[in-house]
């Protein structure tokens, strides 16, 4: 796939063996006890994503919505609350879930948030000032700490690639594109380099469009061969233009 998604992302599951620790009293009788627990809701989350995951989204709507109602819930979790009900149509839900995790910093939900901006999807007005600040947030938190790659990666793709003119910024999109790459230490995978390559284009370094969409091509890992075939191809072509064009001056 060229794109990550929630549908591969794996939620925040840190101290589930606590949750586990708990067994069956917990599952039981005192359900409302460990619902006010610091660590109540992960042993949900971490159903429900994989349900998610899955493609199971009604049986993920139901992990996720009880995982919601704990006093303590990871922002991932209700980002893929948020990506379960739109999945299942529910815009206004999915709208509100990505609104309280992006509220608590959570980059992927900033993400999905502003795409449903840029596009107006889900009865969610179209607002493409709102969704370009808001993968401008992304971005930079994915950036900041512990890179995230495949969020910088999608935020790039975006800004690559809107036909919203307010969305689209090219030179913002080669930023975090090359920042993806670099956090992959030396061997980016296959959908990172496919993403640098049209951050090039997009900018006009046709010759470095080509040579990065090579190496993605040439990857042994890449599994979305002619699509990448079709981008080297457009690359080429626009090479092979600017060149002549070059020349004729």
């Amino acid at each position: 796939m060229r794109h990550y998604n929630a549908e591969r992302r794996t939620t925040v599951v840190a101290g589930i063996g606590l949750i586990v620790a708990f067994g069956l009293w917990a599952s039981t009788v005192a359900r409302a006890k460990v619902n006010l627990s610091q660590y109540g809701g992960y042993e949900e989350c971490k159903a429900g994503d994989d349900a998610m995951r899955a493609q199971h989204y009604d049986e993920a709507r139901k992990w996720l919505e009880i995982a919601s109602t704990y006093r303590s819930v990871p922002s991932g979790c209700l980002t893929d609350l948020g990506f379960t009900y739109e999945k299942l149509g529910k815009g206004d839900s999915a709208l509100a879930a990505y609104s309280k995790s992006a509220a608590s910093g959570d980059g992927d939900s900033e993400y999905y948030l502003a795409a449903m901006y840029e596009k107006g999807s889900g009865g969610v007005p179209k607002d493409t000032k709102q969704a370009a600040g808001l993968y401008r947030k992304a971005g930079d938190r994915a950036a900041s700490g512990n890179v995230n790659a495949d969020l910088l990666n999608n935020v790039a793709w975006a800004l690559a690639t809107s036909l919203e003119p307010e969305v689209r910024n090219p030179r913002l999109a080669l930023e975090y594109a090359l920042k993806a790459a670099a956090a992959e230490k030396g061997r980016p995978r296959p959908h990172i380099l496919d993403t640098l390559a049209e951050a090039y284009f997009v900018n006009d370094k046709y010759d470095e469009a080509v040579k990065t969409e090579q190496k993605a091509l040439e990857s042994p890992d890449a599994t979305d061969k002619s699509g990448y075939q079709k981008s080297l191809e457009k690359y080429r072509f626009a090479l092979t233009g600017n060149k002549q064009t070059a020349s004729a001056k």
